[in-house]
């Protein structure tokens, strides 16, 4: 059986400096940036074949040109 995706409208981010966006994204917000679901996103991670990602306080997270300059190397890919 397939599942439906909600039609939600992206959340905005609230991380802010200097009233700019923050380039850099959590997993969650990655995904949802790639419109991935979270642990497809994990999983590509622990298999080195995702975007590039840094460690920040512990936390795991993505600059927005790695996961565009990623998202344009698979273009067209049939999975």
């Amino acid at each position: 059986m397939v599942e439906k995706r909600k039609n939600t409208k992206p959340k905005l981010r609230k991380i802010l400096l200097n009233a700019v966006p923050s380039p850099f994204y959590l997993t969650s917000e990655a995904a949802e940036y790639l419109r991935l679901e979270k642990n497809t996103l994990v999983n590509y991670r622990a298999s080195l074949t995702g975007p590039r990602f840094r460690r920040h306080g512990g936390k795991i997270c993505y600059h927005q040109k790695d996961l565009e300059e990623w998202s344009e190397t698979h273009v067209g890919e049939v999975s």
